[in-house]
């Protein structure tokens, strides 16, 4: 569909992954199809003289075929044939008994073999099972490269939506296009891969922090641009959503609107027909005490549409908006409408939907495993040493509680590692929203978040770029993208988050693997010398986001969608368009700091003021 027609690779190998040929035509589960060929016996030579890589070659290749490919060159990533490879091939093209060298390429190679595609054996598994510890290893730079990548296709989003003229659009789609570049080179091999040497990182971040910038830049230079032109003025401070995506939005949102340090009093939020909006005060990111509000609240968005609620100041109504399947906190139970969670000093306790425990006594925790494997996990395809410690003695915190969301956290070690985990419920939302902050002291250690279901599920699917994959259970660690999910009688459980990337499922217990710390850019070598340069990866502070979400049945649809309003949220901003005075009006709070309006206090010139702020419930500093 995407105009491939061959697929040449070396890894996964011959131990990893066991293949009925070395040409093959290979089927996803889309039903997507394409013509393999597996190098062999690899894609690099060290030597000029090249009889032992031909005579591999030629012992991999099916005879009935009459074609093969053997590579060879100088070089790992990159470089090429030397001079002394070439005259070697050209003395020596006729020495191989019933073959026939031709300096050739790829594409002829094809053009030979397509005609006899039916002929090739078929092959629909998966063709990415190696290097283990690549899917997890050097979390930060892998977390960014997915927000970022998420971030430019949301700038897309906005760009096609919202772009006030096409010459605009053009513009702004020319630099989102400079930006793919700078994320597509941190794609490269060893980068993404977390196996290159520490001192290439600096460039890396240099690079995805441009094309992020980039993208952030774009959202809020089309948004503005659009309400700008599009929004009539209007004597009041309003709240503006935006979505770009294909399917509606609809869920709570949080921001900050901001009323110039002023109390919040009776503020409210009015749709575009006056009637009032439920929301929830909640506590802010700036630790300013009462000068900065935060609030969540439900939003419901069109494709490609926009929302504009209005901030009132007076005018109330009593009684506040209703809250369908309010989120409702009972001791360490949290719940809305028929799906609940329950805490406990190891994590997760129980998750029920429609009255059915779906965790098995393990529930969902987090441990730390030893991890003795190099930095890619050359032979092995699972992490299997032992588990050395496993979270404990949570004491929870309640920090929101209802009616639109309730939140408790908690602060704990595990191993040398400070870790805060938080959980969050949204009204008539059948999901948990799990934050993990976590300052990361490990050596050769795996940090993994094990959960343990009530049975083993009947299918497992995972999200991969552009689609998913429905998968085999077993010990083996997979890579996913976006989401992973699997199916219990009655109950679909769904795992959402663009901050993880290796999962499996085995038994009852579905694992995903988060950080790792072997020694950076390490084959696997235990008798190096200690040096100052030799450093263990993802050392230091980490953030993770999870939504756990329970259905009736799996839609691969809804999983993408989830997935795709987690990482790319409506854009929110103020707009004040058309105000003639600051949101508190002219009777300015106390707590303003700038020295014009206590000084005409002191002289006694805004009493009339004072009293109007006081009528309003103003705060009055101590």
């Amino acid at each position: 569909e995407l105009g491939y027609h061959g697929y040449v690779f070396h890894r996964p190998n011959r131990r990893q992954v066991s293949l009925p040929a070395q040409t093959f035509r290979w089927v996803g589960s889309g039903g997507g199809k394409i013509v393999g060929f597996r190098i062999e016996p690899a894609y690099v030579t060290r030597s000029d003289e090249l009889h032992g890589q031909i005579d591999l070659s030629v012992r991999a290749a099916a005879p009935e075929l009459g074609h093969t490919m053997m590579f060879y060159g100088l070089g790992n990533h990159g470089g090429g044939p030397t001079k002394a490879s070439i005259e070697w091939l050209r003395e020596h093209r006729d020495t191989v008994d019933g073959v026939e060298l031709r300096f050739s390429t790829v594409d002829a190679f094809y053009a030979a073999v397509l005609p006899q595609i039916e002929r090739l054996p078929v092959v629909d598994c998966e063709l990415q099972r190696t290097f283990p510890g690549c899917y997890s290893v050097m979390h930060e730079v892998k977390q960014f490269q997915h927000r970022g990548e998420r971030m430019l296709e949301q700038a897309e989003q906005l760009a096609d939506s919202f772009c006030t003229d096409a010459e605009e659009r053009r513009e702004s789609l020319r630099r989102i296009d400079a930006a793919w570049e700078d994320l597509a080179f941190t794609q490269f091999h060893d980068i993404l891969a977390g196996t290159s040497i520490p001192a290439s990182y600096l460039s890396t971040r240099h690079l995805q922090g441009r094309a992020g910038i980039a993208a952030e830049e774009e959202i809020v230079r089309i948004t503005r641009r659009h309400a700008r032109t599009f929004l009539a003025p209007e004597n009041v401070q309003r709240l503006v959503f935006m979505h770009g995506g294909s399917e509606p939005f609809e869920g709570c949102v949080e921001c900050e609107p901001f009323i110039d340090f002023n109390d919040w009093n009776g503020c409210w939020f009015a749709d575009e027909e006056g009637a009032p909006v439920p929301f929830q005060l909640v506590c802010s990111e700036a630790n300013t005490g009462p000068m900065i509000h935060r609030v969540v609240l439900p939003v419901t968005i069109p494709p490609q549409g926009r929302r504009v609620l209005q901030i009132r100041q007076n005018g109330r109504p009593q009684p506040p908006a209703a809250v369908d399947h309010p989120a409702q906190l009972d001791g360490r139970c949290l719940s809305t409408g028929d799906f609940s969670v329950g805490l406990s000093p190891q994590g997760l306790c129980s998750l029920k939907w429609k009255g059915n425990e779906r965790l098995g006594p393990q529930g969902l925790s987090l441990h730390l495993r030893e991890d003795h494997g190099d930095t890619w996990v050359f032979h092995e395809t699972a992490f299997q040493e032992d588990v050395v410690a496993k979270l404990d003695e949570l004491e929870w915190t309640t920090e929101d509680e209802g009616p639109l969301r309730v939140r408790l956290f908690a602060d704990r070690t595990l191993g040398d590692s400070k870790l805060r985990i938080g959980v969050t419920l949204y009204a008539g939302r059948p999901e948990l929203h799990l934050d993990l902050e976590i300052v990361f002291a490990e050596r050769f250690k795996l940090l993994q978040m094990p959960i343990q279901l009530a049975t083993p599920p009947t299918s497992w699917t995972s999200g991969l770029a552009g689609g998913q994959v429905a998968r085999r259970p077993g010990p083996d660690e997979m890579p996913f993208s976006g989401w992973d999910s699997v199916l219990t009688t009655g109950c679909n459980l769904s795992l959402h988050t663009p901050d993880a990337y290796s999962s499996r499922l085995f038994g009852d217990v579905w694992q995903f693997s988060l950080l790792r710390s072997p020694l950076m850019a390490w084959t696997g070598d235990s008798h190096l010398p200690a040096a100052m340069s030799r450093c263990h990866s993802d050392q230091g502070w980490h953030r993770f986001h999870f939504i756990l979400r329970a259905d009736d049945t799996f839609d691969p649809a809804r999983c993408a969608r989830i997935s795709d309003h987690q990482t790319m949220p409506p854009v929110v901003f103020d707009h004040y368009q058309g105000m003639n005075r600051p949101a508190w009006g002219n009777a300015p709070p106390r707590r303003l700091w700038t020295p014009d309006i206590p000084h005409a206090r002191s002289a006694g010139h805004m009493r009339h003021l004072d009293a109007i702020a006081h009528q309003q419930g103003g705060h009055e500093e101590k």
